[in-house]
């Protein structure tokens, strides 16, 4: 029997119809997790959760869940877990659950310090940089790295490791050509803002910083993040 034409265009019609009512099937989603871990050698995506991300997001096993599937979604491998920001101190247990379970999971883990509101605030960016010609000062940033380094083997300091401060006490040994941490004074070549703080935060990371975290921990690596702001 011989098919009318209409009735092959009306099955075609219905046909497209019925394909194009169908719900689409989603590309299966990259493996974004794989493919970072396959190709760690030539680039490695990391992420910061800062001491506040810690206490609220990294608390909690949900929470930790919550982070390890999100690294893993977006090809992330490597996670800094922060110490100390803003004046506020991550808590050791914390840290610690948090350390193991990314590591458990696959991921490169390691400490991070971000200097701000640490001790005497600077004449300049007030409440966020720090006086490191202030005594105190200088042991409460030894304190921070101490405790990072009893934690990690790698620590990066974020962002912020300068000081603009011009307080009576950084003007008067800026004039003496003189800077004193750790109880050691050490000449400064020159009379000048950038002659002094240079010394100054340079006598600070080798005492303050490097030498008294790998008293803590021999094996301690710091590394240095530099602002692009």
């Amino acid at each position: 029997m011989k098919t009318k034409p209409w009735r092959v265009w009306l099955f075609l019609l219905l046909s497209g119809l019925v394909a194009a009512s169908s719900p689409a099937q989603n590309p299966a989603s990259p493996d974004l997790w794989g493919l970072a871990q396959r190709h760690h050698s030539v680039h490695r995506f990391s992420t910061l959760f800062t001491a506040q991300d810690v206490r609220s997001s990294l608390g909690t096993d949900a929470g930790l869940d919550r982070a390890l599937d999100w690294c893993r979604r977006t090809g992330v491998t490597k996670v800094y877990l922060e110490e100390f920001r803003d004046g506020y101190q991550a808590e050791r247990a914390t840290l610690l659950h948090a350390k193991d379970r990314f590591r458990n999971a696959g991921f490169l883990v390691s400490g991070c310090v971000t200097t701000t509101a640490i001790g005497k605030s600077s004449t300049g960016w007030r409440n966020t940089i720090a006086c490191y010609t202030d005594p105190p000062t200088q042991e409460h940033v030894q304190a921070i790295f101490e405790y990072a380094a009893s934690l990690f083997d790698e620590i990066m300091i974020d962002d912020f490791w300068f000081t603009d401060c011009t307080c009576s006490e950084c003007d008067a040994a800026r004039r003496a050509r003189t800077v004193t941490v750790g109880g050691q004074t050490f000449p400064v070549a020159g009379d000048t803002w950038e002659d002094y703080r240079r010394e100054l935060m340079a006598r600070v990371s080798q005492i303050r910083v490097l030498g008294a975290a790998r008293k803590v921990n021999p094996r301690v690596k710091i590394i240095i993040k530099y602002p692009q702001w």
